[in-house]
């Protein structure tokens, strides 16, 4: 994700937008075993050219303590993603993509 995570900073540099995906989260990731599960943000620190990305802890939990009280979890989170945070994020990549100049300078 961290890959996904520079194409996004790279992508607003090139239109000098690079402020406005500073310390946000632009990329999310879910890993789990057989028993827990572990969901993680992916942000850009942006100090002129250097540019180094970080992997924020969101939540960790194991799904099958506590009876089950968790299992969900993963889910509603993901369903959030999409239906809340997606619809916005997805309009200011459009945004940026379409401010991309016909010819992009070599960086």
């Amino acid at each position: 994700m961290t890959l996904a995570a520079r194409g996004i900073v790279e992508l607003f540099r090139l239109i000098r937008r690079e402020d406005e995906v500073y310390r946000q989260i632009l990329t999310f990731s879910i890993s789990h075993d057989h028993c827990s599960t572990r969901i993680y943000g992916y942000y850009a620190v942006i100090d002129g050219k250097d540019t180094k990305y970080y992997r924020y802890p969101i939540n960790k939990f194991n799904f099958t303590a506590l009876d089950g009280k968790d299992k969900w979890t993963a889910y509603r989170f993901t369903k959030n993603v999409y239906d809340t945070w997606m619809p916005d994020y997805f309009q200011r990549i459009c945004s940026a993509i379409d401010q991309l100049p016909l010819k992009i300078p070599r960086l």
